[in-house]
């Protein structure tokens, strides 16, 4: 009588556990999304076919993208433009070799400037090591020598 009890116990937390993990994964899209708008450093999040998964706003605006448009609709090449192909091979090297990479990428401004941004590309990986993404960030330090500073003036 001990042991049905305790297996119906332990059967309980099993379909508890179970409905959480459905949760997340049906809110799995939400969630990233959530996460990606937390975190401080220009990130973007793709998957080896390069399509966007998740970015920060800061991500879009270093792009020229509007902040407040939907990443997921985007491909690397809304970001790279013609030097799409050059970042494919780099991409498919870092997902096969499962390599660190960094690359400075030029993006064009109005006027016929440009700013230069470094990205840095990392393996997003499973537990047993197979890539299914690349996540991208830049490097903040380098992008905000970049820029013009602005101090509030204070009064």
């Amino acid at each position: 009588m001990c042991e049905d009890k305790a297996i119906r116990e332990l059967a309980g937390k099993l379909e508890e556990v179970r409905t959480a993990f459905r949760t997340l994964q049906d809110r799995s899209g939400e969630l990233l999304e959530e996460l990606t708008g937390m975190v401080p450093v220009p990130m973007a999040i793709f998957t080896p076919e390069l399509r966007c998964l998740s970015a920060t706003r800061t991500w879009l605006e270093a792009f020229g993208q509007p902040p407040e448009g939907r990443a997921e609709a985007l491909h690397l090449h809304d970001f790279v433009g013609e030097a799409h192909a050059a970042w494919r091979d780099l991409c498919d090297a870092v997902l096969q070799q499962g390599i660190v990479a960094t690359r400075r990428h030029a993006v064009p401004l109005a006027g016929g400037a440009s700013r230069a941004l470094l990205v840095h590309l990392r393996p997003l990986g499973q537990g047993d090591g197979a890539p299914v993404g690349i996540v991208m960030t830049l490097d903040v330090k380098a992008v905000q020598q970049e820029q013009p500073q602005h101090q509030p003036y204070l009064a």
